[in-house]
């Protein structure tokens, strides 16, 4: 499986990366939202775990885009969301991303934001 992390903070990257591939993952960094995009553009990823909360393009821009390409592609958003203020956990230890990945099927493929911010296929 290929993963793309997508996250501004360095050593969360990091840190991320590394217990991915320790778990035999193929894993790529970005460490920001235009290098995010850029890369999935050129490669094939089975899964993105991507910030919402990016210095030069919002994770919601970058989703937008990744699922324009791919709609299928799995997305597992991280961060604080500013509508609701709430942090979004996705799993504690690289070591649980195959549960992650059991129940991962609607992140981002639907409603992504208030209202009508959607970066998943139409419906």
């Amino acid at each position: 499986m290929r993963v793309l992390i997508v996250e501004d903070e360095v050593d969360l990257a990091r840190a991320l990366a590394r217990g991915l591939r320790q778990e035999g993952y193929a894993v790529d960094v970005a460490l920001n939202g235009e290098e995010g995009w850029a890369k999935g553009e050129i490669n094939e990823y089975d899964l993105v775990i991507l910030d919402l909360n990016l210095p030069d393009m919002d994770g919601l821009e970058v989703c937008r885009r990744l699922r324009e390409r791919k709609p299928e592609l799995l997305v597992l958003m991280t961060g604080s969301p500013a509508w609701t203020g709430a942090r979004m956990i996705i799993w504690s230890s690289p070591s649980t991303l195959r549960n992650c990945w059991l129940a991962s099927g609607p992140c981002c493929g639907e409603t992504c934001g208030p209202g009508s911010q959607s970066c998943g296929p139409e419906t």
